[in-house]
């Protein structure tokens, strides 16, 4: 079992792998991710099917405005997918 964790660009990096090769790993542990960098633009990405079958731990801090609103957002698009594991958030 692999897993990937990442905090601040190591997050945006982390939930990238997460949407363009899921397959890389089987646990994501993504914290206060700068997934304001590029105007927010992955965001927007499609999610491949099989993300489904990953566990995924969203970390957002109080860092600012932004990073909060930013990784609830991420939150939200990953729990629209018919999980067969977990999706966590925890707001610290």
């Amino acid at each position: 079992m692999k897993t990937i964790i990442g905090q601040s660009l190591g997050g945006l990096l982390a939930t990238e792998i997460l949407f363009k090769r899921p397959h890389l790993f089987d646990n994501y542990i993504i914290v206060s991710p700068s997934l304001w960098w590029d105007d927010e633009k992955i965001l927007d990405f499609e999610m491949a099917s099989y993300i489904s079958t990953k566990s995924i731990y969203i970390a957002g801090g109080k860092d600012g405005e932004v990073m909060e609103r930013i990784a609830r957002e991420l939150f939200a698009k990953l729990k629209k997918i018919k999980s067969k594991k977990r999706i966590y958030f925890m707001n610290f």
